[in-house]
């Protein structure tokens, strides 16, 4: 696990992370104008003038606020979108053959009980094969030597038949 977990960019999934951060933006704009809309069309006791400069204020204000949000929107969607990213980058080493590959995420980070969880499978396959390799080691050594390798052979086909490799239809 000498893998550097710190991701360096906000940003790990541009469409996602934008995605996310647009409909927060849409929402807080949203929000902020039906506020201002209430408080024009519905004064009560503190009505709502609506001059240059307090335009100007109010749009000064929005903007902040928008810029806020969206950087705290992209702050947050990185607290999944990184998980993902590291999901994803792991299980393709193990694609390529390393099963010693683990996820390791942040403790900040979502879905660590999911990493716990793909990482207890990960090690109930390596065991697995882990026990196919030694039984072919010790199907070779048995057939060099010229022993009889059925009954060990046998033990090697049940592993083997335990491990699913196409879908079943």
């Amino acid at each position: 696990m000498g893998v550097d977990n710190r991701r360096k960019t906000i940003i790990v999934n541009r469409s996602f992370q934008h995605r996310f951060a647009v409909v927060l933006v849409a929402l807080t704009v949203l929000l902020c104008n039906l506020v201002i809309l209430f408080k024009l069309l519905l004064p009560g006791d503190n009505p709502l003038v609506m001059s240059t400069s307090a335009a100007l204020s109010i749009g000064i204000i929005e903007l902040i606020l928008v810029v806020g949000v969206w950087y705290a929107s992209l702050r947050a969607s990185h607290r999944i979108a990184g998980p993902v990213y590291v999901f994803t980058r792991e299980l393709r080493t193990v694609g390529e053959g390393n099963l010693t590959a683990r996820i390791s995420l942040r403790e900040q980070d979502m879905f660590s009980e999911a990493a716990q969880d793909i990482n207890a499978s990960l090690e109930q396959l390596a065991g697995r094969v882990e026990r196919v390799k030694s039984a072919a080691r010790e199907l070779q050594a048995a057939q060099a030597a010229g022993a009889d390798c059925s009954a060990r052979l046998d033990e090697l086909l049940t592993e083997l038949d335990s491990l699913r490799t196409q879908a079943e239809g």
